[in-house]
């Protein structure tokens, strides 16, 4: 097992090596990407199971699980506080709504940047190759290869790392859409809770 990773990280850095500077680029981008993705969604997760209604049973004292837990519990005892009101209500909400959204944009930047760098590689490569070429009738086959392995490598590695990550993005995205109507349904439960209790 160790001999077949040991050879599979050797041609992963012989691919890599084969793409320049552009392809560490893209290793980095990669690593980066994939980091947010984890990051939001464990960020994204709900917190609780079951209808909305459950999370107001959620206990003060227990670690929340969740944007849903966390936000319950920070909203009920700001309503809590003497002087608590749907101001304090609405503020938790969107501090809420704002994490949900976070890294978002940097994430949907590095899908972007992943596959015009590799587009960027593959001007480069083939920039190398006809300059091998250019006057001389004895270029370097060594040279040219060179030149088009820059352009393929960078090109297939920007498409591996943009596709993939496309799909993430806009799962998370779907994601965070659903935690923020979340929040506004449960927003709306404590506020009723909070007026009943007034009310009593």
């Amino acid at each position: 097992m160790s001999a077949v990773l040991d050879a599979a990280l050797a041609d992963a850095r012989t691919v890599i090596a084969a793409g320049g500077w552009i392809s560490w680029a893209l290793v980095g981008i990669s690593v980066m990407l994939w980091t947010i993705v984890v990051l939001r969604a464990l960020e994204l997760r709900r917190g609780v199971r079951g209808p909305l209604r459950d999370a107001l049973l959620t206990s003060p004292t227990a670690a929340p699980r969740g944007v849903i837990d966390r936000f319950v519990q920070r909203a009920a005892a700001a309503l809590a506080r003497p002087g608590g009101c749907h101001h304090d209500l609405d503020r938790w909400t969107m501090h809420e709504i704002d994490r949900t959204e976070s890294f978002g944009a940097v994430l949907n930047a590095l899908v972007a940047a992943a596959p015009l760098l590799g587009l960027l590689g593959t001007v480069a490569g083939m920039i190398e190759t006809f300059a091998s070429m250019h006057g001389s009738h004895h270029h370097s086959d060594e040279s040219v290869a060179g030149g088009i392995s820059i352009a393929l490598v960078t090109t297939q590695l920007g498409l591996a790392i943009g596709i993939p990550g496309l799909i993430a993005a806009r799962l998370l995205d779907r994601l965070a859409a659903r935690r923020r109507r979340e929040l506004q349904a449960t927003r709306a439960l404590l506020a009723a809770r909070f007026d009943e209790g007034r009310a009593s």
